[in-house]
């Protein structure tokens, strides 16, 4: 019996900016133009970035955690186009396998410091912190934490559609409202469009067009109805998970990797 290998829809390298790779976008738009397509019921093979487009280091310091630039994040792979759906589909997604990227194979857990994004434990972990793991198949082990060893699920943590300009709307202006409820609030109830570090891959050669949609687009912050942010650990390998379609195509993004986490991120474990 032959084994399929599955095609490479999205190619990244990790040796560029992600800003110079049309392939990738940090932002929600319904005006993103697909990178690639597929057709139903093919297996297909995504490349994606870490969530912070390479800020983090494979080092002893956690500087890069404390001047993390959050405004650029999270970095996705796609869109890329179902021929045939259609808004009002159901677009069923299964994941047959994650994987490290060769050469690749390290990750990190951070802990935000509270002065630059802070977390759900805040107050008894304020400052900035990093540990670098190194992948072994499914095992990670870190030289900053001696004598552990545990195995990984490794999951997306965000999957999802590109939403309508209705639905759009619809985001921003409940967050919005969000927001107007406790405005300082640390960390912050919700993160508003802002067209300062967005990048709306493909339209970014359209450059008005991409700063007039940045300041429109949705943050990847948290979870919504087309999917998202969910960081949901058992999403992993020989998962299936049901995407609404908000626009023809479906126009599935994915990024985000996570080797090992427990749901809710209330600490941040990377690929």
């Amino acid at each position: 019996m032959s084994v399929r290998t599955p095609k490479t829809v999205i190619s990244v390298d990790l040796t560029k900016s992600p800003r110079t790779q049309p392939v990738l976008h940090n932002r929600w738009h319904p005006d993103l133009p697909a990178v690639s397509s597929v057709q139903p019921g093919e297996v297909f093979r995504v490349e994606c970035v870490d969530w912070t487009g390479g800020q983090i280091g494979n080092n002893d310091s956690a500087d890069d955690v404390l001047n993390l630039n959050l405004s650029v994040c999270h970095y996705l792979s796609g869109p890329v186009k179902v021929e045939g759906a259609e808004p009002g589909d159901y677009l069923e997604v299964e994941i047959l396998d994650v994987q490290p990227l060769h050469g690749h194979e390290w990750g990190y857990t951070g802990i935000f410091d509270v002065k630059n994004g802070g977390g759900f434990l805040h107050e008894h972990f304020p400052r900035a912190a990093k540990a670098v793991w190194d992948f072994e198949g499914i095992y990670a082990s870190s030289r900053h934490i001696p004598g552990v060893r545990f195995p990984g699920l490794i999951h997306p943590g965000i999957i999802g559609t590109a939403p309508s300009q209705e639905l759009l709307e619809k985001w921003n202006q409940r967050e919005a409202a969000l927001v107007a409820k406790d405005p300082n609030r640390v960390p912050a109830l919700a993160y508003l469009p802002n067209d300062t570090g967005s990048f709306l891959g493909a339209l970014e050669s359209q450059p008005s067009v991409a700063r007039a949609k940045g300041a429109e687009a949705a943050r990847t912050i948290p979870p919504r109805e087309h999917g998202g942010n969910c960081d949901i650990k058992n999403l992993s390998r020989g998962s299936k998970v049901w995407f609404p379609v908000y626009v023809p195509g479906a126009n599935l993004s994915v990024g985000d990797l996570h080797f090992s986490q427990g749901d809710g991120e209330i600490s941040v474990r990377k690929l």
